[in-house]
């Protein structure tokens, strides 16, 4: 074939797979729009936002009190060099010891 008929095919190629790419964005946008006008999907999220918004002063504090009992031990000498994360109150997780381990187990809240 021609360098022409290549070009040719490929550009008839590109402006119907973008037409039907364009269309096919248009429906999932609009489908997403409907979602989330959804009085439901609405609902959901005003009271995830208040449930968040009554949480960060709680958080907050909690950060606050853990950074400064850190910050006390590592100014009096008190924390050790290795010290870990549950010397502090904080979870310890540790790495997996092979790949088997990074499959999440469907009874387990990983």
């Amino acid at each position: 074939m021609s360098k022409i008929v290549v070009l040719a095919a490929a550009a008839g190629g590109y402006v119907l797979g973008a037409k039907a790419g364009r269309e096919r964005y248009e429906q999932i946008r609009i489908n997403a729009l409907q979602l989330w006008r959804n009085r439901r999907v609405q609902k959901t999220t005003s009271q995830a936002a208040d449930l968040l918004k009554d949480k960060v002063p709680e958080v907050k504090a909690h950060m606050s009190d853990a950074a400064r009992e850190v910050f006390d031990k590592v100014k009096s000498g008190q924390a050790k060099p290795d010290a870990t994360a549950s010397s502090y109150g904080m979870p310890s997780h540790t790495a997996p010891s092979d790949t088997a381990d990074w499959v999440d187990d469907p009874g387990t809240n990983r």
